[in-house]
């Protein structure tokens, strides 16, 4: 599927699946599991390979593909809990180097907000090398438990990294990897936080159904241990497969569901990763959720709010609901406004290839004004991210 094509499925202009097909990928999605390794093999050693296969010393393509994705989160969700590692060998791994791990792995999270994904995946899988290493070396069961988390969380990162980079084949086998970690550190709400990022992955390629699925059996998995922010973020995302692939009434039942979480404020148990989920994400994802419906003043009055209450250091996100308004007005006819708004969003310079896709999907939008001198110049500023984009 080209990107152009996943950029229309997100904002609703086509539907891939009938409702008929719907329902085959909703029961299809759990009999895939069974390709997997069994639950009973997500222990230290399977953990262990998954990391090394997606680090530094691995290749760069682990055998992981779109239909096996979804299926490893319903094994996490499935799968016990997982044992002691057993004794080894071990080298001097102290809590001080698994901090600075973790303080890595959040800068980086820090610098995408900022200004995408571009260029930092090769300090993410080096990261992810070291950890991996620290973990072969490792021995004391408490200090392999963080390390399990630390390297859950970076590889995580990586994958959704990959994911803004338009990189949906590296993406899988790095979320694999997370989710096994995650297992093996017995986080489960970290575990929800990965599978809501496959979940982004699976509707940005237009499986809605399966990204509300996935949302889904996170949301079941933490039922007694998510906060309710991170309730809110996993019903954003129940929301948004339903709205791909046009189901209006889950949707927006789904986005209450949100909205009711999220009211209920943040928790001093809320977890360091979540810190963007904001008024600003709410809005920005109420407002995706109508873009994918096809309702574009609803989803302006969404996509300007968004703007005022985003956290000023996430500029990618400030980028991304700037081309959103400014492909709502294109579609509204508001052609000046329009052009102005994407201007604004091209000067903030976000490197990130999935701006890129809505940048393309504003210019698609424009079309039927090419021989308006104002879209030649947008497309003129453009040029250069989108080039760097398709490269």
């Amino acid at each position: 599927m080209t990107q152009p094509m996943i950029s229309l499925i997100e904002r609703g202009k086509t539907r891939r699946l009938g409702r008929e097909r719907q329902q085959r990928a909703l029961h299809g999605l759990e009999a895939r599991a069974t390709l997997l390794p069994p639950m009973e093999e997500w222990g230290d050693s399977q953990a262990m390979a998954a990391l090394e296969a997606v680090s530094g010393e691995g290749p760069n393509r682990a055998g992981v593909n779109a239909a096996q994705i979804s299926a490893y989160v319903m094994l996490w969700a499935r799968a016990a809990s997982a044992p002691p590692a057993p004794p080894r060998k071990t080298a001097p791994v102290s809590p001080a180097m698994v901090a600075a791990l973790e303080d890595v792995t959040e800068a980086l999270r820090r610098a995408d907000a900022a200004h995408g994904s571009a260029g930092l995946a090769p300090f993410a899988a080096a990261q992810l090398t070291a950890a991996q290493r620290m973990l072969a070396a490792a021995g004391e069961e408490g200090v392999r438990r963080r390390l399990y988390r630390a390297a859950a969380d970076l590889a995580g990162l990586a994958g959704w990294l990959a994911v803004d980079a338009g990189d949906y084949d590296r993406a899988r086998p790095l979320f694999a990897a997370a989710l096994r970690s995650a297992h093996q550190a017995g986080d489960v709400v970290l575990g929800a936080g990965i599978a809501s990022s496959v979940a982004v992955q699976s509707y940005s390629l237009g499986q809605g159904l399966q990204a509300a699925l996935i949302a889904r059996t996170a949301l079941e998995r933490t039922v007694s241990r998510a906060t309710p922010l991170v309730r809110a973020m996993l019903h954003t995302r129940v929301a948004r497969g339903h709205a791909v692939d046009g189901d209006r009434l889950p949707a927006l039942r789904a986005l209450e569901n949100a909205r009711e979480a999220f009211e209920q404020g943040p928790s001093d148990e809320d977890p360091s990763w979540l810190y963007w989920m904001s008024p600003g994400e709410m809005h920005g994802q109420a407002a995706a959720v109508h873009l994918s419906l096809g309702e574009d003043e609803q989803a302006l009055q969404l996509l300007e709010q968004a703007d005022r209450t985003y956290d000023s250091a996430c500029v990618r996100d400030h980028a991304r609901c700037t081309v959103r308004s400014a492909g709502a007005l294109a579609r509204l006819g508001e052609l000046d406004h329009a052009c102005e708004r994407a201007h604004r969003a091209l000067d903030m310079e976000v490197g990130s290839v999935r701006l890129a896709y809505e940048v393309m999907g504003l210019l698609s939008d424009l079309e039927p004004y090419d021989d308006e001198a104002r879209v030649a110049e947008l497309r003129d500023h453009a040029a250069p991210l989108l080039d760097s984009a398709l490269r």
